[in-house]
């Protein structure tokens, strides 16, 4: 839950006693180390999949650089930019 929570809906949530904003919120946050992420998107490895990469590992564990170097890889990238964004 409290992941999902936006800066300014912590003071809600909090029952304090005393009356204070989101920007307190962020300052103490911020000086306890905390800092506003994005949560990663991981896409689900499924039971199947695993199953899938680990017959692909058996079958081409005796390969030799030379065998890898005859496969044409066709990475495919996709790196959206933003204001926060690391590329």
């Amino acid at each position: 839950m409290w992941l999902e929570l936006r800066w300014k809906d912590i003071p809600f949530h909090l029952d304090l006693g005393i009356p204070f904003n989101e920007h307190a919120v962020y300052t103490a946050l911020y000086k306890e180390g905390y800092h506003r992420r994005v949560r990663r998107v991981r896409s689900v490895l499924t039971l199947a999949n695993r199953q899938k990469q680990f017959d692909f590992t058996l079958q081409h564990k005796d390969w030799t650089p030379e065998d890898w170097k005859k496969i044409l890889w066709s990475d495919k990238t996709y790196i959206h930019c933003s204001a926060h964004a690391r590329v």
